[in-house]
C-alpha cells in the first residue's frame, strides 16, 4: 500500500460521507472516461486495418475513403464528450480538494500507526481495521 493510495481511499471515504453525489459522479465520469478511451483505441485500430486492407492507392479506394470519413466523426464525438468529461471532473476536483487536507492527515495517521509496530508487534493494524474504523467515526 502506497501512501498515495492511503490518501486516495481515506478521501474516497470521506466524499462518500460528506457528498455521495459528487462521489457517484466522479465515479461515474472516470468510467465513462475509460470507456471513450477504449472506444478511441478501437477507432484507431479499426483505422488501421482499413488502410492496411487496401489493395493499391489509397485513395482510388472509395471503401477506405468512406470508412476514414465516418471513423473521423466518430473519433471527433469521442474527443467531444472526453473534453466535456474533462470539465465535469474540474468542477470535481475543485469538491475534492476541500478534504485534500482531512485524507493527507488519515494518510499520515496510518503510516504513524504502521511505525508502533516498531514498539511492539501488538500494535500491527491492517488498512481494513483503519477504514473499518474510519468509517464509523465518519
Amino acid at each position: 500500500m502506497t501512501p498515495a493510495s492511503l490518501q486516495s481511499q481515506a478521501r474516497s471515504l470521506i466524499l462518500t460521507a460528506e457528498k455521495p453525489e459528487v462521489e457517484e459522479k466522479r465515479i461515474g465520469l472516470l468510467k465513462l472516461q475509460g470507456e471513450q478511451n477504449v472506444k478511441m483505441r478501437e477507432l484507431e485500430d479499426q483505422m488501421l486495418s482499413t488502410i492496411s486492407a487496401v489493395e493499391g492507392s489509397i485513395l482510388d479506394d472509395d471503401r477506405v475513403v468512406s470508412g476514414m470519413e465516418v471513423l473521423m466523426k466518430e473519433g471527433a464525438l469521442v474527443v467531444d464528450q472526453i473534453a466535456k468529461s474533462s470539465e465535469i471532473m474540474a468542477e470535481v476536483h475543485q469538491t475534492i480538494s476541500k478534504f485534500e487536507g482531512l485524507s493527507d492527515s488519515c494518510r499520515k495517521l496510518f503510516i504513524l500507526l504502521g511505525q508502533m509496530r516498531s514498539i511492539h508487534y501488538l500494535y500491527e493494524f491492517s488498512s481494513k481495521f483503519f477504514y473499518g474504523n474510519f468509517k464509523i467515526c465518519s
